[in-house]
C-alpha cells in the first residue's frame, strides 16, 4: 500500500514539474522586445529580401508553438521598418517540404472567416501580424493582419471600423514561393491605425505568428500561449508616430434598388 501511494506521489511531483517547465519556456518566450528602425529609404512591397533597407532592421527569430512552447522545426524569420507613412513587414517561411505548402483564399478579408480549430483557421498556410498601437493589450484596441502564400490580404482593425476593404484602406501585400519555402511582405499606411497623436515616441504592442498547414502547426513570436494571454505581446520599441492621429472619416457606399409597386416600375437610390 505504501509503494502506491509512493508510485503516484511520484507520478504527482513529475506531472507538476513538467507543467512547471512548460510555463517557464512560455514565459521565457513572452514579452519579447525589439528596437524600433526607422527607414530613411523608398522600400517597394515586392519580397525583396536583399534589398539594402532591410540590412538596418533586426531580426525576428526563434519561432515557438503556440501550444507548448517548443521551436518549431520550420523557422520563420520577420523584418519590420517603418517610415512616417506606412509600416513595412517582411516575413521569410523556411519549409523543409516547400511541395506541401498551400494556398487556397484568393478572396480579400476571408481569412478570418474560415472554419478552423481553436482560435486559428486551418486550411492553407499563412502569415499573421499584430498591432497594438496603445499597448492595452486588449483584444478590442488590436489590429490583426493576415497574408497567404497567393498573396491574399485579410485585415481586421481595432477602433469599431467595419470589415469592408472600402472602411479598412489601401494596404498592400505580396507574396512568392521560394525553393526553400515562401516569403512575403506587408505595407500598412498609419493612417489606417487607430493610434496616439502628437507625433511621441512609444511602445507598439507587435507580434508575428504563422500556421503551417502540412503540419497543423501555429509557431509565433513572442508566445501568448494557446489561451491567447495578450499581455505577453512583445514590445515595438522607440517607435517615432506620425504628428497626427488617426483621423475618423464618414464613408457612403452608393446603392440603387429597382422593383415593380402596383404594376409600375419603382426605384430607389441612397
Amino acid at each position: 500500500m505504501v509503494s502506491v501511494i509512493f508510485r503516484r506521489l511520484i507520478a504527482r511531483l513529475l506531472l507538476l514539474s513538467s507543467l512547471a517547465a512548460l510555463a517557464t519556456a512560455a514565459g521565457a518566450q513572452s514579452n519579447l522586445a525589439l528596437p524600433a528602425v526607422k527607414s530613411s529609404m523608398p522600400i517597394l512591397c515586392d519580397c525583396d529580401k536583399d534589398a539594402p533597407c532591410w540590412k538596418n532592421a533586426s531580426p525576428i527569430t526563434g519561432f515557438v508553438d503556440l501550444a507548448h512552447g517548443n521551436p518549431v522545426t520550420d523557422q520563420t524569420q520577420a523584418r519590420i521598418l517603418y517610415d512616417s507613412d506606412n509600416i513595412y513587414v517582411l516575413i521569410e517561411c523556411s519549409d523543409s517540404k516547400p511541395d506541401g505548402i498551400t494556398g487556397r483564399e484568393t478572396v480579400r478579408d476571408t481569412l478570418f472567416n474560415q472554419n478552423g480549430h481553436g482560435n486559428f483557421p486551418t486550411n492553407e498556410d499563412y502569415v499573421i501580424v499584430t498591432l497594438d498601437p496603445f499597448l492595452t493589450h486588449q483584444n478590442a484596441d488590436i489590429s490583426t493582419f493576415g497574408v497567404n502564400p497567393l498573396g491574399t490580404r485579410s485585415a481586421q482593425i481595432a477602433g469599431g471600423r467595419a470589415a469592408k476593404a472600402e472602411w479598412n484602406g489601401d494596404w498592400e501585400a505580396s507574396a512568392k514561393r521560394t525553393p526553400s519555402g515562401w516569403i512575403c511582405q506587408m505595407r500598412i499606411p498609419w493612417k489606417m491605425l487607430h493610434h496616439p497623436a502628437g507625433g511621441k515616441t512609444v511602445t507598439i504592442g507587435f507580434d508575428v505568428a504563422r500556421f503551417q498547414y502540412r503540419t497543423q502547426t501555429m509557431s509565433i513570436w513572442s508566445n501568448l500561449g494557446p489561451q491567447l494571454f495578450w499581455e505577453r505581446e512583445g514590445a515595438w520599441q522607440g517607435v517615432e508616430l506620425p504628428k497626427e492621429g488617426f483621423k475618423h472619416t464618414f464613408s457612403a457606399l452608393p446603392y440603387a434598388i429597382g422593383g415593380v409597386v402596383d404594376g409600375q416600375l419603382a426605384g430607389k437610390t441612397g
